[in-house]
Order: structure tokens, then sequence, then C-alpha cells
């Protein structure tokens, strides 16, 4: 699929011979291979490109991205067009795929795998877990609550936000708070999120924001945001997160 004009990489090739040499060194190592960024961090692709580590981070608001996060989810939107070319048929009906297809792919390039499998591995440790979600949300974490049950976990979610708030916090330090928020600013989530770090219990944010969290979340799975507010791709997004969780902590209590 041809990129758009305005794409990421398209205005790399265009600028790269225009860069300084430590960016023009980082900016052909991208250009080579764009999948491979996508799994690295700052320091990393610095390192693969023999650049000092700042260089990623100039060369990334060059590019119009608020940072080397950003830059990661507009390439990985990129690399997924590339991937997700609609074929003949219904035009709505190949948009409305594509857009979900995209987003799945853009999750997977850009979910943190370390933070994921520390989710994982803290919920199968876990004394209690408590699941939050408002909105669309809920139903994500009523499908995550389900699943954890089936598996044998301590898991629960209320509907009641006064009784929400008083068992996130009672978790304790043996607890686990997971919440999903698309816009990570949901006002009830961040609050069921800071009582449950209060009581020490970890906390699990997921959200399609790339903004920073607050210091009371201690981990962050992000999703691709949808091109569109209240798209139904957020909600499959979460869905299928829950289902990756649910997967792998199948896998550790074998």
């Amino acid at each position: 699929m041809t990129q758009p004009e305005s794409s990421l990489l398209q205005r790399l090739r265009q600028q790269v011979d225009q860069l300084a040499p430590a960016m023009q060194q980082l900016a052909r190592h991208m250009l080579d291979q764009p999948r491979a960024v996508l799994q690295q961090s700052v320091q990393e692709l610095a390192r693969a490109a023999e650049v000092p580590d700042a260089t990623v981070t100039r060369l990334s608001r060059k590019l119009g991205c608020t940072g080397f996060p950003d830059l990661k989810i507009k390439l990985s939107a990129e690399l997924a067009q590339q991937e997700t070319a609609p074929k003949a048929g219904d035009p709505l009906l190949g948009v409305s795929l594509q857009h979900m297809v995209t987003s799945m792919y853009q999750s997977r390039d850009t979910l943190d795998a370390g933070v994921l499998q520390q989710v994982i591995a803290s919920l199968v440790r876990a004394s209690r877990i408590e699941i939050a979600g408002e909105g669309n949300s809920q139903l994500a974490s009523r499908f995550l609550l389900e699943k954890l049950l089936k598996l044998g976990l301590p898991a629960s979610s209320h509907a009641d936000p006064r009784v929400m708030c008083l068992h996130a916090s009672t978790l304790g330090k043996s607890g686990v708070l997971l919440a999903f928020s698309r816009s990570g600013s949901t006002h009830t989530v961040l609050e069921y999120l800071k009582l449950a770090h209060q009581g020490g219990a970890l906390t699990v944010l997921i959200t399609h924001s790339s903004h920073p969290v607050p210091d009371f979340v201690s981990c962050a799975l992000v999703l691709a945001a949808p091109e569109q507010a209240g798209s139904v791709s957020a909600l499959i997004g979460q869905l299928w997160v829950a289902e990756v969780i649910c997967e792998g902590v199948a896998q550790q209590r074998t």
C-alpha cells in the first residue's frame, strides 16, 4: 500500500539528507528496520543505531511527535495500514474492518510485553483482585472477571461506586486492582486506583491514552488509540488484552 504523503516514514525519507549526522544515522537505521523500532526502548534503539539516547527524542520531536512513545504509535499505525489494505467489496464494510484490524496491529506493537508479564504474575499471586471499568469499558471488565473466576482466581467487581471504593481501599499489599479506561482519565476509575494504591495494592490501568499515567498507577498497559472516539475498536482492543492476560494466567497455573 502506498503511504500517504504526510506519513511519518515519508517525512523521514524526505528529511534524512538534511539532518545532523547523528540524527541522519538514526533515521537511516529506522528506515532500514522500522518494525524493529516498535519493540525497542529509547536506550535500545540508540544503542542499535550507535547514537546518544537524546538523539532519539530529538528526532521524534523533529518529526512532529511529542516523544518516542508517540512516534512508536504513529509508526505502528503506518505499518499496520500496509498490512491491512482493503479488498474489493462493500466500501463501508471494508473501512470498518480495516479500522478494527489496524487498531489490533497497533495494540500488538505498542503493548509492553514486560509490563504484561508483570501484571499476569501479580494476578496469579494476588490474594484478592478487583476489576473496574465505566461505560463501554465495563463490558471489558465483566469479560475479564468471568474469565478469571473460571480460572479459579479470587476476582470481583462492583457496579456501585461506593462499594467499589470500599473494596479498593481494603485490598492491601497482596491485592491487585485492574481498571479499564479508554481515556485514562475517568474520574471514578482513577479514584479506585488511588484508594487501592494508598492501601498498598498493585494498581493496573488498561488504557488507550499515551499520556503519562498518575503516580498511583503501578502498571499501565497502553493500547492503540482508536481513530474515532467511542469506536468499537477500543472495546475490541480491551477484550483482546483481557484474553491475553487470561491466557498468560492459565499458562502460569499449569
